[in-house]
């Protein structure tokens, strides 16, 4: 009866705690509080997350076919021919490495504040009869008792066994913003049949009856006591909610929804200005060109012709090299693109 039947179930004693000898044999029953090890991002990772973006590809692209192209129009003067080209690709360098750089300090930083945050989390628990101070919470094991104080972070689930004016802050684990009264389980039990003994049949309200659970992740606003683990890591409600959102898509909150509607309306206008002036460039060239052509003529004022008998062109699109037209559509190609960057602003997703 009462609450025996849990220390006999975890073979543990409410007033010494489990005993050491125990701690193989739980630990591969319940496994243990132990966090998993994120394994830090390395500088390659950052790197290539970088290159992912879709305009820096382009622009890779667009520099190694001007270094092509100026190459092949411009042998007598390959020794500078190719600075344009080189010029797109190590901004793309520089680019890549001050983000990757600044994501990687980031992330250490993230790492560092994570651990200095979980190295304050210490709590006080009974093992064979002694009471362990400033414990880690990753050392709580399934059947250990751990004293209640006001401040405390609450490391697992938890059975109240012995408490005196216990409030819970449950609101990083169920959104409840109350406080949550807690009891022990025998006084959760005589207040429960109180109730029914009153008023036969009634039923309950959510918080009618105090509850003796105590969640992983929840903070202890008031009270002191005494509290019996019952569920570590992976197995407590903390470590179950972390398994969800972990295997579900992340959702955008909705100022990161607003960010992304701003993002993809300028991206589109930014888009449709740089297809528009891609456009009239080519169709200004067409003209331009056209309207240069002239007809090469001999002394005898008789027409060129060139090997395939076409007409020879002095001036104009028709008298240059195919490769030579191919150079002016990349030019005006990295013109669109040019206006396409600057239009997004940088630091929006």
């Amino acid at each position: 009866g009462g609450v025996n039947w849990l220390a006999t179930g975890f073979k543990t004693d409410f007033q010494r705690g489990i005993e050491e000898s125990t701690i193989p044999a739980r630990i591969e029953k319940y496994t243990d509080n132990r966090k998993e090890i994120i394994k830090p991002k390395t500088w390659c990772y950052f790197a290539w997350e970088a290159l992912e973006d879709f305009l820096l590809r382009v622009l890779i692209v667009a520099g190694i076919a001007s270094i092509i192209i100026e190459i092949i129009m411009n042998p007598e003067k390959r020794h500078i021919a190719w600075i344009e080209g080189f010029a797109i690709l190590l901004a793309v360098f520089i680019i890549t490495v001050v983000t990757a750089t600044n994501n990687l300090k980031k992330e250490k930083e993230f790492l560092k504040l994570n651990q200095e945050a979980e190295a304050g989390k210490v709590i006080t628990i009974i093992r064979a009869g002694q009471n362990m101070e400033n414990v880690s919470i990753e050392e709580v094991l399934v059947g250990d008792i751990v004293l209640v104080k006001s401040g405390m972070e609450n490391p697992a689930d938890a059975i109240l066994i012995e408490g005196f004016s216990v409030q819970i802050d449950e609101s990083s684990v169920t959104g409840e913003s109350k406080p949550m009264t807690k009891a022990t389980l025998g006084e959760s039990t005589a207040k429960k049949a109180q109730i029914f003994a009153k008023t036969p049949g009634k039923k309950l309200a959510a918080h009618d009856v105090p509850s003796p659970v105590i969640l992983a992740g929840t903070k202890v606003l008031n009270g002191t006591g005494r509290m019996l683990i019952i569920n570590v890591g992976k197995h407590s409600a903390i470590g179950k909610i972390k398994d969800i959102v972990d295997s579900g898509e992340d959702e955008l909150t909705p100022l990161q929804m607003k960010l992304e509607k701003i993002a993809r309306d300028i991206s589109y206008f930014g888009l449709t200005a740089a297809v528009l002036l891609f456009i009239v460039l080519i169709i200004r060239w067409i003209v331009q060109e056209s309207l240069n052509n002239h007809p090469l003529f001999d002394g005898e004022g008789y027409p060129v012709l060139d090997s395939e008998g076409y007409q020879v062109q002095t001036t104009g699109w028709k008298s240059k090299k195919a490769i030579r037209q191919v150079d002016y559509v990349l030019q005006a190609f990295i013109m669109g693109v040019t206006v396409l960057v600057v239009a997004i602003p940088e630091g929006l997703p």
